[in-house]
């Protein structure tokens, strides 16, 4: 084995025991969340200890789902919209089709979706 490929798994082994480490890590930080986590589908270990924010409609209409030591949901409904928990807000700066641009041909819109 030469010495390169000696570091090579030297970092390998680091960063495999580093990400060995990050779930509890992960886990203690969200059980210390300040805002309520957003309910997917899927079961997360957090809806176990904390509230959680379930969408059901448009424009931010939802509810809060106390903790449940069952955090699988029986039904859901896919919602076409930016979802956020209630701490938060979101606010459509441009949309498709605005025209921003000196050139009135040109358009705002094809890849443009930031979120921040």
């Amino acid at each position: 084995m030469n010495e390169l490929a000696r570091r090579e798994f030297l970092k390998f082994i680091g960063a495999a025991a580093t990400a060995a480490s990050l779930p509890p890590i992960v886990e203690a930080q969200a059980a210390s969340l300040w805002f309520t986590p957003v309910r997917i589908p899927s079961p997360l270990p957090i809806y176990k200890t904390s509230e959680s924010w379930l969408a059901t409609g448009l424009n931010g209409d939802g509810t809060t789902l106390p903790p449940t030591a069952a955090p699988e949901l029986k039904k859901y409904k896919v919602i076409d919209d930016v979802i956020v928990p209630p701490e938060y807000a979101r606010y459509i700066i441009l949309q498709w089709g605005d025209r921003v641009f000196p050139n009135k041909d040109d358009y705002f819109g094809f890849n443009n979706d930031y979120t921040g």
